[in-house]
């Protein structure tokens, strides 16, 4: 008789906490933190934009890097013009001959 009571209770236990399982498995949770609705074909076209404005970036300071180094290069050259030089200088008569007698 014992072992005939040990049996049903355990059954009726069993019965108990597999209907716990299965009413806890049909509530719905709520979740500690929402889970974010991502769009991703827009993350990437807002990645596609970024690195393409990344790139006109990058070819906008190689042109500024070019034309800073032309502009150097102008300046170089206007610097060892001697012709020019002497062309600023004004031309009179008696500037002339400071430079005929000093060269003498």
């Amino acid at each position: 008789m014992c072992v005939e009571y040990e049996q049903k209770s355990s059954l009726m236990e069993n019965k108990m906490l597999n209907l716990q399982l299965e009413t806890l498995s049909n509530l719905r949770f709520k979740p500690m933190s929402k889970i974010l609705n991502i769009d991703v074909d827009i993350m990437k076209k807002e990645v596609d934009n970024f690195a393409a404005d990344i790139l006109e970036r990058q070819t906008r300071i190689e042109n500024l890097k070019k034309n800073v180094r032309n502009a150097q290069h102008i300046v170089v050259q206007l610097k060892e013009d001697k012709i020019d030089k002497k062309l600023r200088k004004p031309l009179t008569a008696e500037e002339m001959l400071a430079v005929a007698k000093s060269t003498k």
